[in-house]
């Protein structure tokens, strides 16, 4: 009866377990953390007991992939999101974990509390290093969930302010499994892409410490921290900033603020552009009173300057008058002979340049009449053989050979059907 079984290697049961476990999907395990390792290259291998029973549970996993990850400690009440799973070389049981967080508001706000300082340290909320927005925006991405209040509240508030302004916006999950890994992705695809952004919004609804995990990452922090444009992060709770709030260029406490913010910033230039224009228009107006004023002065010192040197000019007029007058006339005598001599050059070149006309035109007529065009266009035609040669003769064609037909306008191609002698 035994021989009815089934019969498997080592290997083969484990693999076999494995899928099984696959199959049961998703958990959420909650137990104390009584050990926790990260290798160096981010294996993640969490010893978790049950505080009721005696009961322990192996946590896997990879580091960077584990949200909350940095948030834990030993010691702390946990709750671990994961598929369980059998290591299949050496038969391991395992819950294979992408989320974990501390129970208790208390436990997640010591966690939070413990990366902000760490950060804070390594300089990531320095003002001084924190980007300015342009003075005048044309293009941002804005970076959140689809369908959300947090989408419809900064859009409306731009379309009501008119911003002006190309919006790209980019959907993810502000929370969840793939929530970080998504958002992550997202800013290094926008940091790496051909689109140069004036900046880049991230925003989502408010929610609890739990909820807002993915804001608290640290992986996320230093990619903000990293973006080659300014980000603006604005996340919809009031009492405790993220820590993406903290290390963004520009912190706004909801979405609709947030709008309100970016719009404000074409508004201001626009208006700091229409003092600077009143301002020189005042300054315009003044310099011109002032220079009318120093026209009026100059004009009447120029009047009585230019009185006196007319008299002076007149007085040297009259005396060049006389002199050049007495010199033209002499002059006078000389071109008034020579021009009798030019006259007569001049009309025997009109009669040679008259005949020269008279024979071009002859010549246009004659080469008018050898035109093949002018032939052409009473109605004949020419005829080429395939080389292109003009046909003068029936014997140079023969039956099915193409030939070109030239007319005055266009052309035609044909084949010979039948030839008559």
């Amino acid at each position: 009866m035994t021989e009815d079984l089934p019969r498997l290697s080592v290997s083969n049961f484990n693999e076999l377990i494995n899928n099984s476990l696959k199959a049961m999907g998703e958990f959420i395990v909650e137990g104390e953390i009584t050990q926790i390792n990260i290798s160096g290259k981010g294996g993640v291998n969490i010893v978790l007991k049950d505080t009721k029973m005696a009961g322990i549970l192996n946590i896997s996993g990879y580091a960077p992939r584990i949200a909350g990850i940095n948030l834990v400690k030993s010691g702390m009440q946990v709750a671990v999101w994961g598929a369980p799973q059998l290591y299949v070389p050496y038969g391991k049981f395992s819950l294979s974990a992408y989320k974990i967080i501390p129970l208790g508001a208390g436990a997640l706000k010591q966690a939070y509390e413990k990366l902000k300082q760490l950060l804070e340290a390594e300089g990531l909320f320095n003002l001084e290093r924190k980007r300015p927005l342009p003075e005048y925006l044309t293009k941002i991405a804005l970076i959140t969930a689809k369908d959300s209040a947090a989408y419809s509240d900064f859009i409306k508030i731009l379309k009501e302010h008119q911003a002006g302004f190309q919006i790209d916006f980019y959907p993810v999950p502000v929370q969840g499994k793939y929530a970080e890994n998504t958002i992550i992705s997202t800013l290094n695809y926008l940091a790496q892409g051909s689109i140069l952004y004036d900046c880049i919004v991230l925003t989502r609804g408010g929610g609890s410490l739990e909820d807002l995990l993915t804001f608290n990452s640290e992986r996320l922090a230093r990619t903000i921290f990293g973006m080659p444009f300014p980000v603006v992060v604005a996340v919809g709770h009031e009492r405790d900033e993220s820590i993406a709030d903290s290390v963004a260029d520009v912190r706004a406490a909801t979405p609709s603020q947030a709008a309100y913010y970016l719009a404000l910033v074409n508004e201001t230039l626009f208006r700091k552009l229409e003092m600077l224009t009143e301002a020189a228009k005042i300054k315009i107006m003044d310099s011109m009173h002032t220079l009318n004023i120093q026209l009026q002065y100059a004009h009447v010192n120029m009047q009585n300057r230019l009185t006196l040197e007319l008299h002076n000019i007149s007085v040297s007029l009259t005396s060049l008058k006389n002199f050049i007058q007495n010199k033209i006339l002499l002059e006078f005598h000389r071109i008034s002979e020579k021009l009798i001599s030019t006259k007569f050059i001049l009309q025997t070149f009109i009669n040679n340049w008259k005949q020269i006309i008279q024979n071009i035109q002859n010549s246009e007529r004659l080469l008018n009449s050898f035109n093949p065009l002018n032939i052409l266009k009473r109605g004949y035609s020419i005829i080429k053989d395939e080389q292109g040669r003009a046909v003068v003769a029936y014997k140079k064609l023969h039956p099915h050979q193409k030939i070109s037909i030239i007319f005055y306008k266009g052309s035609t191609l044909a084949q010979i059907l039948k030839i008559f002698k």
